[in-house]
């Protein structure tokens, strides 16, 4: 959290034991609100995890972090404060990761550190941004988010182990 980040300014929830269910298929949905711009679309099991017994706020102060699985179900309620909340999510993976079946399109990254050969990975890299939020570096955003998209929902059934 960039900013404090408590439940009344818009928090992050979690569903408990949710990644327990594996990859739960999604929906792009331009009229989201954020910048991912999809979401769960089984309906049923997200207002079940939603029900108070089963939300788990995650409330941050500005500096700290949550680590949680990608597949997690998290999400953030509205801000009811004159506030700002302001978040950052970053995913590490090493270089040498691999994907365990064949998707329409590789995805990029930007390198953290160290040297890495697209040829032999993964990933395409992504070019270090020159400037705050340029036309370069949009595109390059939303480029990484197409891919992401196109990706995300391939074969659920192979995604959904847990394990």
């Amino acid at each position: 959290a960039l900013t404090e980040a408590a439940t009344e300014m818009g928090g992050l929830f979690f569903g408990r034991h949710s990644h327990l269910h594996g990859q739960l298929p999604h929906c792009v949905d331009d009229k989201v609100e954020n910048l991912i711009g999809f979401h769960c679309c089984d309906s049923e099991f997200l207002a079940a995890a939603q029900d108070d017994e089963d939300a788990v706020p995650v409330e941050l102060g500005a500096g700290e972090a949550s680590l949680h699985t990608f597949r997690t179900l998290h999400w953030s309620g509205p801000n009811l404060t004159n506030e700002r909340r302001v978040g950052l999510a970053i995913r590490y993976v090493r270089a040498d990761v691999g994907r365990n079946r064949k998707l329409p399109c590789r995805e990029s990254a930007m390198l953290a550190c160290g040297s890495y050969d697209p040829a032999h990975g993964a990933f395409d890299l992504e070019p270090p941004p020159t400037c705050d939020a340029g036309p370069k570096e949009r595109e390059v955003h939303a480029d990484a988010l197409a891919r992401e998209r196109e990706n995300y929902s391939v074969d659920l059934d192979a995604a959904s182990d847990p394990g």
